[in-house]
């Protein structure tokens, strides 16, 4: 199936018009368009300095854009604090850095959002954390802290804690780039099981 037919096939899930970004007279983002549809994977390429960050940032209002618009599954992204709740409660974000809460078991750390955001029970948060562990290959890990696991499996904690939302987008911000080479592979590997199970 060619691009077009696959496109016009399918739904779009976020739609970025025109979108610019400042920092001070700065220009980061200048008319920045793009439509990414439901079941898509796209990698964004560029050199350093280029504005990728910055855009994926701008898709969950990390940063606000200054002109345009961004709408994520028919939802505008403003200053609306509804809009931005319901954006953000589909948006998974996974850093360069973990970002993980050194004081919480790997399983909290998974399993602390979908209690917090979608009110769900402990046992069942931490049931769905386990099997999203196991999904990263860490299920044997579950009851370590951070600082007790190498970055790779770090990073592979950070994509179960993305996933445990259930997001409909799921951004990666260069996610291997802070880590040592040898630990590279193991994180591209579970990227890649999600984008080709």
């Amino acid at each position: 199936m060619n691009t077009a037919a696959a496109e016009a096939s399918l739904r779009p899930i976020v739609e970025a018009r025109a979108i610019g970004k400042r920092f001070g007279s700065f220009v980061a983002l200048k008319d920045v368009s793009a439509t990414f549809y439901e079941g898509q994977v796209t990698a964004i390429v560029g050199p350093s300095g280029s504005g990728k960050s910055t855009f994926l940032r701008t898709l969950n209002r990390l940063e606000a854009h200054d002109s345009g618009e961004i709408v994520i599954d028919g939802i505008v992204l403003n200053d609306n604090v509804k809009n931005l709740d319901a954006i953000r409660r589909e948006v998974g974000m996974v850093f360069q850095s973990f970002n993980l809460f050194s004081h919480l078991s790997i399983l909290r750390n998974v399993a602390l959002a979908p209690m917090r955001v979608r009110k769900m029970s402990r046992a069942d948060a931490e049931a769905k954390a386990y099997k999203l562990l196991e999904r990263v290959g860490l299920a044997n890990q579950a009851d370590k802290y951070p600082v007790q696991l190498s970055g790779g499996q770090q990073q592979r904690v950070a994509i179960a804690r993305a996933l445990a939302m259930d997001p409909k987008v799921l951004l990666f911000d260069e996610p291997t780039s802070a880590l040592d080479p040898e630990m590279v592979n193991e994180v591209l590997a579970v990227m890649r099981e999600l984008c080709w199970p």
